[in-house]
């Protein structure tokens, strides 16, 4: 303890020493702060370069211009990104009015009560739902109930609506939600029914963030081999697919395969397939964040 310390009174000393101890304890929680964000960052990096290392060998005119093959020189994506854009097209074509209307409905007009609180509880249950569980209901429902084509992008997709279905209508509430009710009372005093004070005012507000929720509802979706192996999304496939009916393989369901497979030539390919997966993950995410930042309005 320094000499000047000891002149002061016992007070100011034990009031120095706090400020010491806490100055302490925030060095260290920076610290620890630092150390946890650059192993944040340095993990996607990482994997990243690790892919890209892997996925050298591969990148060549094959790997985009052909679909699938029994020969790793031949073997390409082109099959594999058809049907993962197909999936998508039919996935936003279903989860998006659907979770939107599911959503205004839930927020805007239905009575506050016991059905609306159970309703709300599976919803956040099913947001949570191990991906697998939306397979086995796919295969259940749309391929022996209905008897559609499976390994289809049509299933695939309907499968992928199914797990962005929740994500799309909770986010759709936020965004309603989010809203200043007195632009509610504004345009009901302008004489507009209450239908009309939604979905000619309330939902146009609120159109950036619904959109950012449903492309990234569908991002996270489009990841998930699971469902998309259960509805046999991963059946051999040599032709890109002319419709959402055709059989037809998904990038995920590709990837698995082609590591599958075993052999250090396919894996190099399923590395760069894992890349292309990636970028259309991140292109998702950032088109949803676009259109947040560019058209959302703050109150």
């Amino acid at each position: 303890m320094s000499e000047a310390l000891l002149t002061l009174s016992p007070a100011r000393q034990a009031t120095l020493r706090g400020l010491a101890r806490r100055r302490r304890a925030d060095r260290w929680v920076k610290a620890l702060t630092l150390l946890g964000l650059a192993l944040t960052v340095m993990g996607p990096v990482v994997l990243l370069v690790s892919l890209g290392l892997r996925a050298l060998p591969a990148l060549d005119l094959a790997l985009f211009a052909h679909a699938d093959s029994t020969r790793p020189e031949l073997a390409g994506l082109l099959g594999a990104l058809t049907g993962t854009l197909l999936s998508l097209g039919v996935a936003l074509a279903v989860a998006a009015p659907i979770g939107v209307l599911a959503g205004v409905h839930l927020e805007e007009f239905a009575p506050r009560g016991r059905l609306v609180a159970v309703v709300e509880a599976n919803l956040n249950n099913l947001a949570a739902a191990p991906s697998v569980i939306y397979g086995l209901l796919g295969l259940a429902v749309f391929v022996e109930l209905f008897g559609l084509p499976r390994a289809s992008p049509l299933v695939a997709g309907l499968v992928l609506a199914l797990m962005a279905l929740p994500v799309v209508i909770n986010t759709t509430r936020s965004c309603l939600a989010a809203i200043p009710f007195q632009v509610r009372e504004a345009a009901l005093g302008v004489g507009a029914s209450p239908v009309q004070a939604v979905f000619q005012h309330i939902l146009l507000l609120a159109w950036p963030g619904i959109a950012s929720g449903v492309l990234q509802a569908l991002s996270r979706a489009m990841g998930q081999a699971a469902p998309l192996l259960i509805v046999g999304s991963a059946a051999f496939t040599a032709e890109v697919p002319s419709s959402v009916t055709a059989p037809a393989e998904t990038l995920p369901s590709q990837i698995f395969t082609w590591f599958a497979n075993g052999a250090d030539a396919f894996a190099a390919r399923a590395c760069a397939a894992a890349l292309l997966l990636l970028l259309l993950m991140a292109l998702l995410s950032a088109a949803g964040q676009y259109f947040r930042r560019r058209f959302e309005r703050g109150w």
